[in-house]
């Protein structure tokens, strides 16, 4: 069985980065990746948490939502992106800040792709099989 004591899948999906729903940017091009930073930094507004702060785009989720790295810190952040192409009104662009990569796999990630899955995070129905 797949899914004895050898497999850990929270492991593999963390070794695994950017499964289901999202999209690495890490085969785009710097110029590709810049369109979505630019967009960002027109968004913000002076006191938004990211104001100021330089950011590398990661991946970019359902619709308008975008990993980035906040490159002053080990820091990630998902950004719903409005596409205004101006300063926003707070509270927007909605941001959720995360300590880090792995802070946001097992807060977030990891937890949406069991929930799409339709299955426990704990993987508790895999003792009843």
């Amino acid at each position: 069985m797949i899914f004895d004591n050898t497999f850990d899948i929270k492991s593999a999906l963390k070794n695994a980065p950017f499964l289901h729903t999202w999209w690495s940017f890490t085969k785009e091009s710097t110029d590709s990746k810049k369109v979505f930073t630019d967009e960002l930094e027109r968004e913000l507004y002076i006191g938004h948490p990211l104001y100021g702060l330089e950011v590398e785009v990661l991946a970019n989720g359902q619709g308008d939502d975008y990993l980035f790295k906040i490159k002053q810190s080990s820091q990630v952040c998902i950004v719903h992106l409005t596409r205004k192409h101006a300063t926003e009104i707070p509270p927007y662009p909605i941001t959720q800040i995360y300590e880090s990569l792995d802070d946001w796999y097992e807060t977030d990630y990891i937890p949406d792709f069991f929930d799409i899955l339709g299955v426990p995070s704990d993987l508790s129905f895999l003792n009843k099989m």
